[in-house]
């Protein structure tokens, strides 16, 4: 189990977006503290994004390093981290992960990230099966849900690409791992593997939120400068769980409400 959650805001937000960040992460806390994360992209450069992580709680990680979290950031996306596999004391495990221009947050577990890495032919740099996804975004060929659908396992996602150039983010709900959505009065996304993270998060930075979407599965969804531009379903595969993996999915199922 562990926490994501981000924002993409819209033109005319008027909140501090580190403030926001550090809220979300706080509320998400609770589902990892091995490793605190975040990717961000700002308005004056939307081509580059911007990567920060440290294997430390998301608590701790904002009392050392506030001034760091997100600065004028336009979108963002963050991630708590609950390690299942890979060492936190090397970052190429936390979250973010970064595959070329590909920066990526991912709550649940890929069953299927050696067979992804064999096929795509690409070398894997972490220890992680998060890795796999960012891999698949960052080097597969062919449509973006063609792509998730490769996915065996669970996972909610988010990712920024900069090769988007411009204020985008990009949102999946794929199988069992939750995602909330959620708008603000002026136009800008919220979200969060919890609905009370948002809601929180958004009640300290005096954001009033008119929609709430608990997203389903099979979901991919576009958002450019707050709005939601495209959504489109995955198409339909059979997604096998081993015993062992269904245990860890009742166990990440009790523990996300």
């Amino acid at each position: 189990m562990c926490g994501i959650a981000g924002y993409c805001l819209a033109p005319s937000e008027r909140c501090n977006s580190s403030k926001l960040s550090r809220r979300l992460l706080l509320g998400i806390e609770e589902r990892g503290r091995h490793a605190t994360g975040a990717a961000w992209r700002n308005d004056d450069k939307p081509q580059v994004v911007q990567v920060f992580k440290r294997a430390l709680p998301a608590s701790k990680l904002i009392h050392d390093y506030a001034h760091r979290i997100t600065p004028n950031a336009s979108s963002a996306v963050l991630h708590t981290r609950w390690a299942t596999q890979g060492d936190p004391s090397n970052a190429l495990n936390n979250h973010p992960i970064v595959c070329d221009k590909v920066a990526l947050v991912h709550n649940g577990h890929v069953s299927n990230d050696d067979e992804i890495f064999q096929r795509l032919n690409v070398r894997r740099r972490a220890k992680v099966d998060t890795e796999a996804i960012a891999a698949l975004l960052a080097y597969g060929e062919g449509d973006i849900t063609e792509l998730l659908s490769q996915i065996r396992g669970g996972a909610a996602v988010a990712w920024l690409n900069a090769e988007d150039k411009s204020n985008v983010l990009h949102l999946a709900r794929v199988s069992y791992s939750p995602l909330h959505i959620a708008q603000t009065e002026a136009g800008s996304v919220l979200y969060a593997s919890t609905r009370l993270a948002v809601v929180r998060a958004a009640r300290k930075n005096n954001l009033k939120l008119t929609f709430h979407w608990d997203v389903p599965e099979r979901t991919y969804i576009k958002v450019r400068d707050g709005k939601i531009i495209e959504e489109r379903q995955l198409p339909r595969v059979d997604t096998y769980l081993s015993e062992s993996e269904y245990g860890w999915l009742q166990q990440a199922l009790a523990n996300s409400h």
